[in-house]
């Protein structure tokens, strides 16, 4: 080995223990406030709990942690601020007086200082995680709750700990950053991302794209050797810095493709007309009305020929709906069509359900609720304990609030029912209504192993488990129940191809007759009176999809259809701006899919294929106009990014190359 290079691993070795020391002296000064922002945050969760506790009682608790689940625990969000005390107190003392050109300009290598920084920051800041994580884990315990709560509680903390990493790694960046536009474009990144991780609306939101957060708080470590490598006047001959930049490019270019558009269409989309349709059984054919929501004028009303209608002649064709009116009118019919028909019928005589993927494109309910069938009391009493399925013993098992402890009793007189009607272990999809203002309860229903569908209740404080004779081949997404007092539905079961109902009261399945049913992306109005039932099928989202209105016999096949186009006011404005959308961002980050419940980003490229290739071109030509004018080399990367990601690629290029 030459003598050079012995004395260089020398002094490398001599000078990491001074390091340490440096970073401990360095985090000293005001590492005390870290357990403190802890020990806030799990006490702010445990005084919520308390409370719900006072209000609520044991058993209510619980039940407003399952099917509510409140964020008692957003106090958790303080790991973000700890991330920025960690790199503020870490970063501060070497910014100061540009002793950053100091610390560059010692004879060990400059990203082996900065390495050394980060790795010792982000090993405090996952110690102080895992101290968080295991004293909300204490509070949570100190109610008896279990894994099945607990589980998706502390994933519901994993969005929030990747944003305090990332907000850690570009507090250095902003500091490290040599010039205004640099820290500017770091400031937008970390607004960005919070804006995508701090909020939640449900336990496990972020769930299915913890990956994808996960991929963009480690592009944050190339953000760091970016800012910080440019001190040494951006050395194009290191492959970590063309590395770096590169990252931080593609980093910035994503972040800004998703809350760009975001805050385009948030400003820009115009009001959509209001539009509802409906079957009327005098007319037999579809009526609608269109209503504008900012102007405040009348709504119109029209029949299928689009010709028009009053407000009382639209009104007196849906006497189901509109009962109240037509009494007072002194216009309600008493015969449609040869049946007759009283107020009080149509009062009582009809029921609607809204049916969209997000039913079932959203976290599974963690407990679940088995009410008495058969109470005592006029109304459903709620039972006072939890069941869940677990699938590794073949047992289903009730849980007590009052201690979290399993009814063995109770356990084992359910799952002894379950094996002796022929179910099946594991359950692939279940479903029932936990409301207990429901006037009865129709139990739960249950898919097996083998694809049978049983049926789960109890009476008189005893198991009734039956196989409804029905077997599904497909897979099962969802199963949701919703008891009506008219007794015709139980609910309805959503499969990977089919959405079938569940009819009373034998439990059989019929399947609507929708030939392209997607159950990752629906959204449909089910209705149902004494004379018809009909469905009005409306996609989610903002594509431009008509209504498709189905009246349907008995048997559920399909006696008449309607379909009604979209607005065509509003059909042209959303094609402008989407052209505008489409030039400005070629591609546009959603952040969570059409029809699910889930934070789960999805690329989708510009509706205006044309003015998306133009903004490219546009872009290219700017980009090499701007570098071959500086006399800088043309990249490959950045061409490749800018024809992928247009406009914000090229905005991100020309700061950090300010």
């Amino acid at each position: 080995m030459p003598p050079t290079e012995n004395k260089t691993n020398l002094i490398v070795r001599q000078q990491l223990p001074a390091l340490l020391r440096k970073e401990w002296i360095k985090l000293r000064a005001g590492i005390w406030i870290l357990p403190l922002l802890l020990i806030y945050a799990a006490g702010e969760s445990y005084i919520n709990l308390q409370s719900m506790l006072r209000i609520y009682g044991t058993y209510g608790l619980w039940e407003v942690i399952v099917f509510k689940q409140p964020l008692f625990f957003d106090a958790y969000r303080i790991v973000v601020v700890c991330g920025i005390v960690i790199g503020f107190l870490q970063i501060l003392p070497e910014s100061r007086n540009k002793r950053l050109r100091v610390l560059f300009h010692t004879p060990l290598r400059p990203e082996i200082l900065v390495s050394h920084m980060i790795i010792t920051g982000l090993l405090l800041l996952i110690l102080v995680s895992l101290v968080g994580y295991l004293l909300l884990i204490a509070v949570l315990n100190l109610f008896f709750f279990p894994q099945e709560i607990i589980l998706p509680v502390l994933l519901t903390l994993l969005p929030w700990n990747l944003l305090g990493i990332a907000a850690y790694l570009l507090t250095l960046s902003f500091f490290f950053a040599s010039n205004l536009p640099t820290k500017l474009l770091v400031l937008a990144v970390f607004f960005s991302l919070s804006s995508l991780l701090l909020p939640a609306s449900f336990y496990g939101q972020f769930n299915p794209s913890l990956w994808h957060y996960a991929s963009l708080t480690v592009s944050c470590l190339f953000v760091v050797f970016f800012t910080s490598l440019s001190f040494l006047h951006k050395p194009v001959h290191l492959p970590l810095f063309s590395l770096s930049r590169t990252a931080t490019c593609v980093l910035a270019a994503v972040i800004l493709s998703t809350t760009l558009p975001n805050l385009y269409w948030k400003t820009f989309l115009p009001p959509a007309p209001s539009q509802k349709m409906h079957f009327s059984p005098v007319l037999q054919e579809f009526v609608y009305s269109t209503s504008d929501r900012i102007s405040g004028k009348e709504p119109g009303y029209f029949k299928e020929d689009n010709s028009s209608l009053t407000r009382k002649e639209f009104q007196s064709n849906l006497p189901f709906l509109y009962w109240r009116n037509l009494e007072k009118w002194g216009i309600f019919p008493t015969h449609i069509h040869g049946t007759g028909i009283t107020p009080e019928q149509a009062r009582s005589g009809w029921q609607y359900l809204w049916l969209s993927s997000d039913h079932v494109n959203s976290s599974p309910p963690m407990l679940h609720v088995l009410f008495e069938t058969n109470p005592e009391d006029a109304r459903l009493q709620k039972p006072g304990d939890f069941f869940r399925f677990n699938n590794s013993t073949e047992r289903i098992e009730f849980l007590s609030p009052l201690n979290g402890n399993v009814n063995e009793k109770k356990s084992n007189l359910f799952t002894r029912a379950l094996k002796e009607s022929g179910f099946r272990f594991p359950v692939t999809a279940l479903g029932g209504n936990p409301d207990a203002r429901k006037e009865y309860d129709a139990g739960y229903f249950l898919i097996d192993s083998n694809g049978s569908l049983f049926r789960m209740q109890m009476i008189d404080s005893m198991p009734s488990v039956s196989n409804t004779g029905n077997h599904l081949n497909e897979n099962v997404i969802g199963i949701v129940i919703r008891e009506h007092h008219r007794k015709e539905f139980y609910g309805f079961i959503v499969s990977e191809n089919s959405l079938y109902a569940i009819e009373q009261p034998h439990s059989t399945l019929k399947r609507l007759p929708l030939d392209t049913f997607r159950p990752e992306a629906f959204a449909l109005a089910f209705w149902s009176d004494m004379l018809h039932t009909s469905l009005v099928i409306r996609p989610p989202g903002r594509e431009l999809k008509p209504l498709h209105g189905m009246a349907l016999n008995g048997d559920f096949t399909i006696k008449h259809e309607f379909t009604k186009a979209p607005d065509k006011q509003y059909e042209q404005a959303i094609l402008q701006r989407a052209s505008v959308a489409s030039f400005l961002f070629p591609i546009q980050i959603e952040k969570n899919k059409t029809g699910s419940s889930f934070m789960n980003p999805v690329a989708v490229y510009a509706e205006n294929i044309p003015a998306a290739m133009t903004s490219i071109i546009l872009c290219l030509i700017i980009y090499l106009a701007f570098r071959i004018s500086r006399r800088s080399p043309v990249l490959i990367s950045d061409i490749i990014i800018v024809s992928i990601f247009g406009l914000p690629a090229l905005a991100t290029i020309t700061v950090i190359d300010f």
